[in-house]
């Protein structure tokens, strides 16, 4: 008993060592250290003394104040050089800092330069590894940084000092937690905990009794903090009535989702797909009151597609030029996309129980989405309905995002279910705060997500499962659905439609009735990727209008794009797109997979919810001890390769489609597009390597529902 006692020490200790040294790793300048080293490593490791002159860029900051803002520096520099356009006219100081994070936006001061008048000229000791500089003009005699001539800068010089590579890490490391000071300990510290937490999971053995009294005294404690901080946000708003009784709702649906939950998962034993079922529409209604109508990035233009198929329905025909007509009343909605304030809120929400006076249609400049209208039946459902009730626009649409958000949590339910392992990765995927965001809105995410969790998941049972687990129901779905994937977000995704492959490269005999089944269903996945491929420019004929001497004309930026023959012509520049594209946006991607930057891009969740999220997906991902299914090597490769590719799409659609060619790297994409390619990457980890309990998937379940629940505090709170 001694030795397992020092055994388990040990344990403990190895565990806390390797947790904070992750902890250091994730929360340090290595990533940017390691790409100073490799360019200092192509430049033949010549360790001296390097001079680069940079170039500016001029922003205005949140104070009105001009700064310039030198991306790219990335080395250790001892010397900064600063030349301005012309000599000033009165003492300024001149404020360096270094600028790190997303944007830019978390900055440290490392000193001032004093400029006389006459003055063009001066220099600083620095002595730091620095990332990004932004230098700032001010007043010596107010110190505020508005209110004087803005002069300029003409030239920034930085003089580094090289050292070997090891000396050279080391003092980027130091100098950057330095710079941070407490903060950056927090965050050590934080992620430290995190991993410990998330360690804790996976040993957690539950019996089959178990004293129930420690659990509700642990859902009690969280139910009572999360409903103290929202009663807490609604108290500032208390003049605001509907606004004030919106957050209190939300915070009420927030306990029942975690309290329920837990009940499901450890009092009823709950199968998993249908504590999904529960908290995916619970989640979704949280979600759907705390971000209202057109508060999801690109909702409006699908929520005049779902509108235009409404008009169709009811007999009123399809926009033939994109503008749709409208019920006054919803064409004078009173939301905005973008900033909300409280007041904004209060309209939003005093409006929900209006009735509609008048149900004439009016001509409007509303542009409808030039997609496939399949995408948008349930949400043009929705409307119909409540333009037929004579409801106001407020509920109208709200219907129609709830009977979407219903068909969402209902075929995800189902992939669940029919999926024969993995289903943690899948209900996970499904609970990220990005996913459910975008499971209750007007968006083609509403149809396209479950359809293509629905194909993998049948597309593995098909493979792995015996002929009398699947019935004709599951066939006629796996081909609709296989077939719904071809033309979703310009075919970027149609590699899903071909997943019921697997059962063909799985070892093993396949009986004749099961083989033709699937053919049947890759013919007609096909056959939709031929058919939606030629009617395209049948169908929407406006698609895309070419302005006369443009070869490829980028219409948000008024300027040229790049075009395939172009970048294969130059295969230099296409790696070095890619390159800065990956450096550049690499962790952007992360955040707004995992469900950062909700709402337009401007709802910032807690660093300690986002690592809480991604630490729960790692763990998901791990296969369990009691899978019956292991992945051969064919599906696993498979599965990488549609995931992969899927990705690729993306960024080739968004660098051809969306990207200037001023831009060094591609424009437009957010992580919320690698959900349905995610899925097959994820999956594919259900194979040989190492394995945890079952008995984890419990509790990881319920803490992801509660960390669900913090990010909508976060949501309500952001204004």
């Amino acid at each position: 008993m001694q030795i397992n006692r020092v055994s388990k020490i040990k344990n403990l200790i190895l565990v806390s060592l390797s947790a904070l040294l992750i902890s250091f790793i994730v929360h340090s300048n290595l990533f940017t250290v390691a790409k100073a080293v490799f360019k200092d490593i192509a430049r033949g490791n010549q360790y001296e003394r390097v001079e680069k002159e940079l170039l500016a860029e001029q922003r205005t900051n949140e104070t009105g104040a001009t700064e310039s803002v030198i991306s790219g520096v990335a080395d250790y520099v001892q010397m900064l050089h600063l030349k301005l356009q012309q000599p000033i006219g009165e003492n300024v100081v001149v404020q360096v800092y270094s600028a790190t994070g997303d944007g830019g936006q978390q900055m440290t001061h490392i000193g001032d330069m004093t400029f006389v008048p006459g003055q063009q000229e001066g220099q600083m000791e620095i002595h730091q590894f620095i990332d990004t500089l932004v230098v700032r003009e001010v007043s010596p005699n107010s110190g505020a940084v508005s209110g004087i001539e803005t002069i300029p800068v003409e030239k920034i010089v930085v003089n580094s000092n090289y050292m070997t590579t090891s000396t050279y890490i080391v003092n980027g490391l130091v100098s950057y937690y330095q710079q941070q000071g407490f903060a950056g300990a927090k965050k050590v510290f934080t992620t430290f905990l995190l991993i410990l937490f998330c360690y804790t999971l996976l040993k957690i053995r539950i019996p089959e009794s178990f004293d129930k009294r420690l659990l509700y005294g642990c859902v009690g404690v969280f139910d009572v903090i999360i409903g103290a901080v929202f009663a807490k946000i609604a108290l500032r708003y208390g003049e605001l009535t509907a606004y004030r009784n919106a957050i209190l709702f939300i915070g009420i649906l927030c306990i029942l989702a975690v309290t329920f939950t837990a009940f499901f998962l450890f009092i009823r034993k709950t199968a998993i797909h249908r504590v999904y079922g529960f908290a995916g529409l619970m989640m979704g209604l949280v979600f759907m009151i705390a971000l209202p109508v057109y508060q999801v990035p690109d909702e409006p233009t699908h929520l005049y597609a779902a509108y235009d198929l409404s008009n169709w329905v009811m007999g009123q025909g399809m926009a033939e030029d994109g503008e749709i007509a409208m019920r006054k009343s919803d064409y004078e909605m009173p939301v905005q996309t973008g900033q909300f304030t409280p007041q904004d809120y209060e309209r939003y929400y005093s409006s929900f129980f209006e009735k509609s006076h008048c149900n004439t249609l009016v001509d409007t400049d509303c542009l409808a989405a030039q997609t496939w209208h399949y995408q948008y039946v349930m949400g043009a459902l929705g409307i119909t309905i409540g333009r037929l009730l004579g409801w106001g626009a407020v509920p109208t649409f709200m219907l129609g995002r709830f009977l979407a958000l219903l068909l969402f949590v209902a075929m995800v339910s189902y992939a669940i279910k029919k999926l024969p392992v993995g289903k943690m990765v899948m209900f996970t995927l499904a609970l990220l705060p990005m996913t459910v965001q975008q499971s209750m809105s007007f968006s083609y995410d509403t149809v396209l997500i479950p359809v293509i969790f629905v194909t993998v998941s049948l597309s593995v049972r098909l493979a792995y499962c015996d002929d009398g687990e699947m019935n004709k129901g599951d066939y006629i779905l796996l081909a609709v659905c296989a077939m719904a994937c071809m033309p979703a977000k310009g075919h970027a995704y149609f590699l899903a439609g071909f997943l019921p492959i697997l059962a063909l490269l799985k070892k093993g005999n396949l009986s004749k009735t099961k083989r033709q089944r699937v053919w049947i269903i890759l013919a007609l996945a096909l056959l939709s990727l031929v058919a939606t491929t030629l009617l395209q420019n049948i169908i929407f004929p406006n698609l895309k209008e070419m302005p006369e001497g443009y070869v490829n004309y980028i219409e948000w930026a008024d300027a040229e794009g790049y075009t395939i023959g172009g970048l294969l012509g130059q295969p230099v520049l296409l790696l070095k797109i890619v390159f800065r594209t990956i450096t550049g946006y690499g962790p952007y991607y992360l955040e707004t997979f995992l469900g950062n930057r909700l709402g337009w891009l401007e709802i910032y969740i807690s660093n300690i919810g986002l690592q809480l999220l991604f630490f729960i997906l790692v763990i998901a991902c791990i296969p369990r001890k009691e899978n019956t299914v292991q992945f051969s090597k064919n599906t696993t490769a498979v599965l990488w390769l549609v995931g992969i590719l899927e990705i690729m799409f993306i960024f080739a659609g968004f660098l051809l489609a969306w990207t200037p060619v001023s831009e060094g790297a591609i424009a437009g994409v957010q992580g919320r597009y690698f959900i349905p390619a995610i899925v097959t990457i994820l999956m594919s980890f259900q194979g040989r390597w190492a394995k945890i309990s079952k008995n984890v998937d419990r509790p990881l379940s319920l803490a992801m529902v509660a960390t669900l629940c913090w990010v909508a505090v976060n949501v309500v709170s952001w204004i």
